[in-house]
């Protein structure tokens, strides 16, 4: 019988969750009860808790609050502090683009089921939290999170004034912005292909005043030694193994574990253990890769495809729209659209 596969967030987030509910009038006990999830889950931050019973939590919380902005409101003290060692490290980096860039790379050590981008294009840079968009109750309040906590650390980053050029939703545009507006964003687009922020790419050469280079190589140290030691070693190696044989057009999971010199069960087993799944991981790969080209535009879309590791331009397409609700084309043509 296939083992149930969960991904996974840290509960740190979930801190502003109490006081969020009470400050919009909401009672937690029943925002927990109606999201049949334990309350305990609220008390350690360095837990690791299912990304549904997240999304549920947030679900029942916007209901019980009568608050359709729920995740906005809970964000607004939420910052890189809640990330555990992950945000931290990007408070010690020495500028605006290696924090980033640090967040990027250590991400999944959070959140087993997102994954954060940072591109630069014609003179805008692009922070991205991608998760894959299945219609699940709470999603809309997850995505909100991300924009709170992103816009906290630009902020963090930049200074207080620093102000974006616009972010992006993927749902449809709410009736009152008034919720959006501590962001401080220029422009709010909305129907979009998922979660972005756009700011000018010169600020990523900006030093980081709280930066401690000695810090941050410790910080990065240590977390590279808790993936190898403990509950991500297998996932990070089959990554690696994927982005190598992704484009020789064997990347399949039998083939991994040949590389690995252990039997497909025995690989599912670790991966199961570790919350994620072979297929997953060359899914979130495909992913990243996927909106880093199509960013660039540095080739068709049949060459992508055929990097990617598929057979053909159609079950790509099918792919991507799974994932992000459009075909890749009229996905980035609306990337084209937000960057003028």
């Amino acid at each position: 019988m296939a083992v149930k596969i969960q991904p996974r967030i840290r509960a740190g987030l979930l801190v502003g969750l109490q006081p969020a509910v009470e400050g919009l009038g909401g009672d937690i006990k029943q925002v927990m009860e109606l999201a049949q999830v334990s309350k305990d889950v609220l008390v350690n931050p360095e837990h690791y808790i299912p990304y549904r019973s997240y999304l549920r939590v947030l679900a029942a919380a916007a209901q019980c609050t009568n608050s359709p902005d729920f995740g906005l409101h809970m964000s607004r003290t939420l910052g890189a502090g809640n990330m555990g060692v992950t945000g931290f490290v990007m408070t010690q980096a020495v500028s605006v683009g290696s924090a980033w860039a640090s967040l990027q790379r250590f991400y999944h050590v959070h959140d087993t089921y997102g994954a954060v981008t940072l591109t630069e294009s014609e003179g805008l840079a692009c922070v991205r939290y991608e998760i894959p968009l299945a219609g699940l109750p709470g999603e809309q309040q997850s995505l909100d999170v991300a924009a709170g906590v992103a816009t906290n650390i630009h902020r963090m980053l930049c200074g207080h004034d620093a102000r974006l050029v616009s972010i992006c939703f993927p749902y449809s545009r709410p009736l009152d912005l008034n919720p959006y507006e501590p962001l401080s964003s220029d422009q709010f687009l909305f129907e979009q292909a998922g979660f972005a922020m756009f700011f000018p790419a010169h600020l990523l050469r900006r030093p980081v005043a709280s930066a401690n280079p000695e810090m941050k190589e410790f910080l990065e140290t240590y977390l590279e030694s808790l993936e190898l030691a403990g509950q991500h070693a297998a996932s990070l190696q089959v990554e690696k193994l994927i982005r190598d044989f992704l484009s020789t057009g064997d990347c399949t999971l039998s083939h991994v574990a040949n590389f690995l010199s252990t039997s497909v069960r025995a690989l599912q087993n670790r991966l199961s253990d570790e919350q994620t799944s072979y297929q997953m991981l060359l899914d979130k790969i495909r992913r990243e890769l996927a909106v880093k080209h199509l960013i660039q535009g540095d080739m068709q879309l049949t060459q992508l495809a055929y990097l990617l590791g598929y057979s053909e331009l159609s079950a790509f397409s099918r792919s991507f729209k799974k994932w992000y609700g459009m075909s890749p084309r009229n996905w980035q043509r609306s990337q084209l659209v937000i960057s003028r």
